[in-house]
């Protein structure tokens, strides 16, 4: 993604005078370092932080428009409703004369943030413009619930008065600042049903990638690999499509993951590289996530850096690179969530199927993150959980839907895109395509008829249907790779008599267990690197930990080498390295 900067205020600052382009309005003042587009019939300017392209029922009418002339073709005709017929990963700001107007995309991937205190305000796609501007306080209880999400949700920061964008939201401008959501994710829930065969949806699916690659036209593509469904799919319509890709791995070349994506890449005749962080230390560790705090906004986590590591790489071995194809949400949207303690934090299973009482729930992770609380403090964040929309509503399966939609997806997955994005121009999630969630959500195959939660095996037996036919149709060579799967099976297997299937991954189970090494593994240095970041806490930061219990499973536990352990360690150093960064800018 094109990394612009650009800053909406009405506030004053010589900070402002580095801006190369500006806007100026009685009430306001836009700046960018990027030249402005102006619709000069209409008087009305444009910037696209991002990219676009048409969606698929007018592309081949609007193919031959660049982004540019595509949005001001559609704002002539269609006003406010142009973003009806667009997608991408973008802000789009639209200003005309003394108002202005912000739309980001669905999912919100490409975010913005929104400063507003008393009467001032500061709209800006970078964190660090806001602190330039004005001094950036700790939210307590928003950090607090970091911790017990694993994420800052629901538009919530690190710090008071700051919000990002919810995903689809809409901002505009006359005398005050309002703010709306212009799509909801609950449209995709409410289609009339279609009967879709399996050749259609394979059909569609080749269209819409073929339309991300043929509109951008970018120099090269490469493409992220994984033994799993979701990347095979995208692999699949590319080798169907005759388009040539690099494809790439992270993490332990001897991982079960990474040993599937060689042979699906050997087997597809494609340029593929693994990235293996082999010997990691504190120093390599402080380095990257040094990276990762300078340009993710606050929102990206320090354990990502073995991916920030591996795109870099990826980029200096291929620097034609311009799109990048990645499988995220494939899973998610298809299957639903999975309660994993971790991605889907341990708080939304307690809320979902404990009896025990908020506050208590609320009270035991805190202690077990080592963050401290109080009595008022555990009663504001009950009072913010309690009011977010994958809370309230009265359908399990809805608001597994809305939690998969508005955390997974729109906070988790997007900290993976934005990284890729740091490094290559285009990033694509086909999986995460409006025009594919609307398909796929108007079938059978969407999450709202799985139940990916049930313990028992055989309710999640037709959970790949959809990937496994849609790539045994595109690519039928790939049907006798193995899937880098718990009891690992091939698309023939799946795809044949189903007793034999069940007894083939039982077997291989419960019987034939081949063991993998992990992809990436936490050894001594994080515990060094842990120690050493803990004991330089800033005194903002500070209050919030139990040292005494810190301390004590920091030097007495015998730690676990896997990335979700660490985080009860790591997350407060997180939170202290983008406190550093952005309180004084």
């Amino acid at each position: 993604m094109e990394n612009l900067n650009w800053i909406i205020t009405n506030l004053e600052s010589a900070y402002l005078s580095k801006f190369k382009y500006s806007h100026v309005s009685k009430n306001y003042q836009f700046y960018s370092d990027y030249q402005i587009q102006t619709d000069t019939t209409n008087n009305i300017q444009f910037i696209i932080d991002g990219y676009i392209l048409p969606r698929k029922n007018i592309y081949f009418q609007y193919k031959h428009y660049k982004q540019y002339n595509l949005l001001i073709e559609l704002y002539s005709i269609y006003g406010d409703k142009f973003i009806r017929y667009i997608k991408g990963v973008f802000n789009i700001i639209i200003i005309k004369n003394n108002t202005f107007q912000i739309y980001n995309d669905r999912q919100s991937i490409k975010k913005f943030f929104k400063y507003e205190k008393d009467n001032s305000f500061i709209l800006t796609n970078l964190l660090e413009n806001i602190s330039r501007l004005t001094p950036l306080y700790v939210d307590y209880n928003n950090t607090r619930l970091f911790f017990l999400m694993e994420h800052f949700i629901d538009s919530n920061t690190l710090f008071q008065y700051v919000n990002y964008s919810k995903p689809a939201c809409f901002i505009s401008f006359i005398n005050s600042i309002e703010e709306r959501q212009y799509w909801s994710p609950l449209e995709l829930t409410k289609q009339e049903l279609k009967n879709y065969s399996y050749n259609e949806l394979s059909q569609l699916w080749n269209e819409i990638i073929q339309q991300y690659i043929n509109y951008l036209k970018p120099k090269k593509i490469t493409l992220t690999l994984t033994g799993g469904n979701d990347s095979r799919m995208i692999l699949a319509s590319l080798l169907n499509l005759n388009i040539n890709t690099n494809t790439f791995s992270f993490g332990n070349p001897l991982s079960h993951d990474s040993v599937i994506a060689k042979t699906l890449a050997e087997k597809s005749y494609l340029n593929y590289n693994n990235y293996f962080v082999s010997n990691p230390t504190k120093d390599w560790f402080m380095e990257y996530s040094n990276k990762i705090v300078d340009f993710g906004n606050s929102l990206i986590n320090i354990h990502r850096a073995h991916r920030l590591n591996a795109i870099e790489q990826e980029v200096k071995n291929n620097p034609e690179t311009e799109m990048i194809l990645g499988g995220f949400m494939g899973g998610d949207y298809l299957k639903g969530i999975v309660y994993d303690d971790y991605i889907t934090a341990e708080i939304i299973r307690h809320i979902e199927y404990s009896k025990e009482p908020l506050d208590s729930i609320i009270q035991s992770i805190l202690d077990k993150n080592f963050i401290t609380s109080s009595s008022n403090d555990i009663q504001e964040i009950m009072d913010k959980i309690n009011h977010f929309e994958f809370r309230i509503n009265n359908e399990k399966l809805i608001r597994e839907f809305l939690f998969v939609y508005n955390i997974v997806g729109s906070v988790h997955d997007t900290q993976d895109t934005n990284i890729f994005g740091s490094k290559i121009k285009y990033t694509v999630n086909p999986y995460m395509d409006i025009d594919f969630l609307e398909i796929v959500f108007s079938t059978e195959h969407s999450m709202l008829f799985k139940n990916n939660s049930s313990q028992n095996p055989l309710s999640r037996i037709n959970q790949s249907d959809l990937h496994i036919n849609i790539t045994n149709i595109l690519a039928l060579d790939l049907s006798n790779i193995p899937y880098a799967k718990n009891g690992y099976y091939t698309a023939n297997e799946y795809l044949g008599n189903r007793l034999v299937y069940i007894a083939k991954r039982f077997n291989r189970i419960y019987l034939k267990r081949k063991k993998y090494p992990q992809s990436f593994t936490y050894r001594d240095w994080t515990l060094e690197f842990v120690k050493n970041m803990v004991s330089n806490l800033s005194k903002e930061i500070k209050p919030l930990l139990n040292e005494k219990s810190y301390t004590f499973d920091l030097n007495h536990k015998n730690h676990l080498n896997t990335e979700s352990y660490w985080h009860r360690f790591t997350n407060l150093i997180n939170i202290d390295l983008n406190y550093k960064k952005f309180r004084y800018g």
